[in-house]
């Protein structure tokens, strides 16, 4: 039997909970008065509402809250968007420079606005050269100090480059420094800077190098402080499945209270906003209908560690409820699933004065949760599903009459009907003449709690023409319908501890022989 919508389990408890097994396999079967009458026990069982969501499909979460009211959570795939895009564009943003003057700044700043005030490098290279076209020799003293190398030494570094025939140009071998445990911290203005010294050996002038070029590559870092703009992390598209409308096929079901809930596990110490690209509610008639609400047209704000908080994890919980979206609207039209894109983006309001901060582990995560409380009302909602059947064994069968006992916690009203169907596709007959309540809904309290226990017993004759008719079946196709106590006008709680016990047997008398 495939899964079910969780509605549709009632009626399949109550029809065919056992109807998976072969009608010949069953045990218990006794002579009744005479020996041409037999008693087959089929179901003697009891099961709460909890045991029947528990055959919902593994994106199904359960949930029972401090109350004992059952919840039904459906999840999406958490999203994770890292600092390696942030890294990667002040990386960008390093290269090769033409040092022109003996000062020459190396900005550290992105295409994208990207501030950089301090940053640990992890790894990379800096490769430097210059020329001297002057016929004396030159002393070179090169400085970067806003460099620090992994002892907290500025880097310095001395070279002699010998004189230059007349109308050329002699070189320094280029010059590499592994970067590894770096700290690059700016100055005031900003910028890094390269400065050079050139004393001519013999004049002891200063002078001018010829061509002094720097190139920056392979940086990765560690850690960055500094104003990160506005980068936008484009998460993926994600959708979340609610297996419980799947089977539906007419009616109204209405949640008293669901929501839906966008959690944010966020480690980047930088402002950062919430940028709703796609929220939209499919439903069972192939309908999009979008989640309003003003925090998704304006973004939600992320809480983020500040610069004294380096390493911590803040989390965001924000949840579209009854009193902030349409939800009661887009998730009371039978939902199918949630289609969503959230993306976000950094320093949303430009405030340059705000100096954050990010590490190479640095992250966000952003999972998105649809919370349907078993507390509501339902009306003429229907369902279809098919149990296997197999009538073999059963020969010289005068008539059959089905006994059904329920003994009924739930508040729900279940009308059905049985189609015995073929195995080309065609249907030999219905189990009842018409659609029936066979079990009414346990009466509820003004609170929408079950108050007392309603039992019933139901019998269904079949005589012996009838049941050779369906014989040949090889399953049985069910539509059922539900609601709530009163049709519908009533919304209720189910708890865990709400249940339901079926009893049910048929009698079966053979012909004579």
């Amino acid at each position: 039997m495939r899964k079910q919508t969780l509605l549709f389990l009632l009626a399949g408890a109550v029809i065919g909970l056992n109807a998976c097994n072969h009608f010949d396999e069953l045990e218990g079967i006794e002579t009744v008065g005479n020996d041409a009458e037999f008693a087959v026990p089929l179901i003697n069982t009891s099961f709460s509402f909890q045991s029947l969501l528990e055959n919902l499909d593994d994106y199904t979460f359960i949930e029972v809250d401090s109350d004992g009211l059952i919840h039904l959570r459906y999840k999406g795939d958490i999203l994770t968007r890292s600092s390696d895009d942030i890294f990667a564009s002040i990386a960008a943003a390093a290269g090769a420079f033409i040092v022109e003057e003996p000062v020459w700044p190396i900005p550290l700043e992105s295409a994208e606005g990207v501030e950089i005030d301090y940053v640990e490098v992890k790894t990379g290279s800096l490769v430097y050269t210059f020329g001297n076209s002057a016929p004396e020799g030159v002393w070179v003293t090169v400085t970067f100090p806003q460099m620090k190398d992994g002892n907290g030494q500025v880097v310095q570094k001395e070279h002699y480059l010998g004189g230059a025939p007349a109308g050329d140009t002699t070189w320094l071998v280029p010059q590499s420094i592994n970067m590894a445990d770096f700290v690059l911290e700016a100055a005031p203005d900003g910028n890094v800077y390269v400065e050079y010294e050139a004393i001519n050996a013999v004049t002891s002038e200063m002078e001018l190098l010829d061509n002094f070029i720097v190139v920056l590559s392979n940086l990765t870092f560690s850690y960055a402080e500094g104003y990160f703009a506005n980068q936008f992390h484009d998460a993926d598209r994600d959708t979340i499945e609610i297996e419980f409308f799947e089977n539906w096929t007419r009616g109204d079901v209405y949640f008293e209270n669901p929501t839906i809930t966008i959690e944010v596990q966020n480690s980047f110490g930088v402002p950062t906003r919430s940028i709703a690209e796609v929220f939209d509610i499919i439903t069972v008639s192939g309908d999009v209908l979008t989640l309003q609400s003003s925090f998704l047209t304006d973004g939600i704000d992320f809480a983020y560690p500040t610069l004294d908080e380096v390493g911590e994890v803040k989390t965001t919980i924000f949840t579209f409820d009854t009193s902030n979206s349409n939800i009661a609207e887009v998730l009371g039209s039978q939902p199918v699933a949630v289609d969503y894109d959230v993306d976000a983006i950094t320093n949303p309001d430009n405030n340059t004065d705000i100096r954050g901060f990010i590490v190479d582990g640095s992250k966000y995560q952003v999972s998105v949760e649809v919370d349907l409380p078993i507390f509501g009302s339902a009306s003429g909602f229907v369902v279809v599903d098919t149990i296997d059947l197999n009538f073999d064994g059963f020969s010289d069968i005068e008539s059959v009459e089905f006994k059904l006992i329920t003994e009924n916690n739930l508040p729900l009203n279940v009308g059905i009907q049985a189609y015995f169907v073929d195995e080309y596709g065609v249907v030999l007959d219905s189990l009842l003449s018409e659609n029936t309540d066979l079990i009414s809904a346990a009466p509820v309290d003004s609170e929408g709690v079950v108050s007392e226990t309603n039992t019933q017993t139901f019998y269904i004759p079949f005589d012996g023409t009838r049941f050779d008719h369906i014989k040949s079946a090889d399953h049985i196709l069910l539509s059922a319908s539900f609601s709530t106590y009163l049709d519908g006008d009533v919304s209720v709680k189910v708890f865990e501890s709400n249940d339901v016990v079926v009893k049910m047997g048929m009698r079966l008398q053979t012909s004579s022989q």
